[in-house]
């Protein structure tokens, strides 16, 4: 880890946990292939469950570049710095203008849509739907 003036360096801390992320993955394949590991699927969410050093090192490895990596975004929120607009003249603010915003989320096959304009929560929808489709295609073309 890089500290510059007392500051930690986010894009070294961000590679650090990528790194670890990575080599973590790898210690799992390596885990698979001797059977140490075991991958599954209940319901929606994937599973592992291991036994010996390669899993012991994966899931450590991994819940510490998960951890540096989460932890690299808290300190960019609390180095971000206030930018002040001077010179209000030369600014040109749209009072009336309204910000739309929507989204989903697929929780399993249970869509949650969520949106303040109608015409967003109707494309949402629609997306919604062709995005279903194309994932039952894809599992019953898998299954068979």
């Amino acid at each position: 880890m890089q500290i510059l003036r007392g500051k930690v360096n986010m894009n070294t801390l961000r590679i650090l946990s990528i790194f670890l992320i990575f080599i973590s993955i790898i210690f799992i394949f390596i885990g698979i292939i001797n059977k140490y590991i075991e991958v599954g699927l209940f319901l929606i969410f994937p599973f592992m469950v291991g036994s010996g050093i390669y899993a012991a090192l994966s899931f450590i490895i991994m819940f510490i570049g998960l951890f540096l990596f989460f932890l690299s975004f808290i300190y960019d929120f609390e180095n971000v710095e206030r930018i002040e607009i001077k010179n209000y003249e030369n600014v040109d603010i749209d009072k009336n203008k309204k910000t739309e915003y929507g989204g989903i989320i697929l929780i399993g096959p249970i869509p949650i849509i969520f949106g303040n304009s109608e015409m967003n929560v109707k494309i949402l929808i629609i997306l919604t739907i062709v995005l279903m489709i194309i994932m039952t295609i894809l599992m019953l073309l898998f299954l068979h």
